[in-house]
């Protein structure tokens, strides 16, 4: 409890605001995927996701395959799951980390597109 109370968190939202702007920012130009920054908000979300969308028909491939191939690959990426994508919680990345899962989303849309 001590270092939860003692943590500067205005510093960690910066830095999880960081990490999904980079998420986002790597998928950005990526045919059939939209990636969008869903800020923190008192209300509802304590801190930021990427949520990450995709054009099955386009792509040729649906939701399910492609979190399958994110879960069973190296490395093993966990994610929440929404309708038709994928929501990235920043909160347990280290830096860079942001990037693999950036890069490894591509490299399983990029097989098939």
């Amino acid at each position: 409890v001590e270092l939860y109370v003692s943590r500067d968190h205005t510093v960690d939202l910066r830095r999880w605001e960081r990490l999904v702007d980079n998420i986002v920012a790597e998928l950005t130009d990526m045919p059939h995927i939209t990636a969008k920054h869903l800020p923190a908000s008192e209300a509802s979300r304590q801190m930021p996701y990427a949520l990450i969308t995709f054009d099955e028909a386009n792509l040729g491939l649906t939701k399910a395959e492609i979190a399958n191939l994110l879960q069973t690959g190296e490395p093993n990426i966990r994610f929440g799951e929404t309708s038709n994508g994928i929501l990235i919680n920043p909160h347990t990345l280290q830096d860079g980390e942001e990037k693999i899962i950036a890069k490894r989303i591509k490299e399983i849309v990029q097989r098939k597109v």
